[in-house]
């Protein structure tokens, strides 16, 4: 499901802290043995539009069951994909022991210079740091399952 959050009275307009676009994978695990980039995985199927003002920043939030890399010594990123370009690691986690996972809450921040006016398509790119198979947990919620992982942009 994807929503765009509109502001209500008030005089309308956007205000720092509110969500402006949301999505929540209930698909499951997203997994990548794509070591850069170009080789990652989307989490989304679909990437987010969000429309920028050219004066704020904006915050990419990512919040998961765990991410992790199969590998032991090999870890996973999480990329911020804006417009389809690499926007730089909003987080990173190291695998000590084979098939290891670390809770994921992870914030990217996209600079009121590089989010220009307009509208702009945001996604997290999962990859592995140098091999392995890099994931990212999630689940359609419910006893016993695993919570949806969920993408989320806010004004700053």
């Amino acid at each position: 499901m994807t929503q765009i959050i509109v502001p209500g009275g008030g005089g309308g307009g956007i205000v720092a802290g509110q969500i402006i676009a949301y999505h929540t994978l209930l698909t499951g695990t997203v997994t990548s043995s794509g070591t850069s980039f170009s080789g990652g995985a989307d989490l989304l199927a679909s990437a987010m539009n969000f429309t920028a003002d050219g004066t704020s920043d904006y915050g990419v939030y990512c919040v998961a069951t765990a991410m992790g890399d199969a590998t032991s010594g090999d870890g996973c990123q999480l990329r911020l994909n804006l417009d389809g370009a690499d926007q730089g690691v909003m987080a990173q986690s190291l695998s000590a022991i084979t098939s290891s996972l670390n809770t994921l809450t992870a914030v990217g921040i996209i600079p009121a210079a590089v989010a220009t006016v307009g509208v702009h398509t945001i996604n997290v790119r999962l990859n592995a740091i140098t091999g392995g198979t890099a994931s990212v947990v999630g689940g359609p919620g419910g006893a016993g399952s695993n919570a949806p992982l969920a993408v989320f942009v806010v004004k700053m």
